[in-house]
């Protein structure tokens, strides 16, 4: 799986990111407007590996947010002051079960 180039984009020209395990409910430790530090894509063979390295402005704390098995992305709304994408990656907790279809779906916010 290749990730979209749209997605690559934002990464390299945004500077910050809001991110949710959940689509559209973001948790309370989700609600942070990390500031994006880097990111590398890694190819998998159950699908690509994505890696956003973040800071947390409130605290300073650094640290690196990881999506694998990455199946899908999707833009899903777009202006000029922010871009959402949701990922869709694999849910490995299926595999146990033989269930190699089973999915999450993840949302990152991207904000100018």
């Amino acid at each position: 799986m290749i990730i979209d180039p749209m997605l690559i984009n934002c990464l390299n020209n945004y500077t910050k990111v809001e991110l949710s395990v959940e689509p559209d409910i973001p948790g309370k430790d989700e609600q942070i407007l990390h500031e994006i530090k880097g990111h590398q894509v890694l190819e998998t063979k159950t699908g690509a590996l994505l890696l956003i390295h973040l800071k947390n402005p409130e605290t300073n704390e650094e640290y690196t947010y990881s999506y694998p098995d990455i199946t899908k992305v999707e833009l899903t709304k777009w202006s000029d002051r922010h871009d959402k994408w949701y990922i869709h990656s694999l849910d490995r907790s299926e595999f146990k079960n033989d269930n190699y279809k089973k999915q999450m779906i993840y949302r990152l916010i991207f904000k100018k």
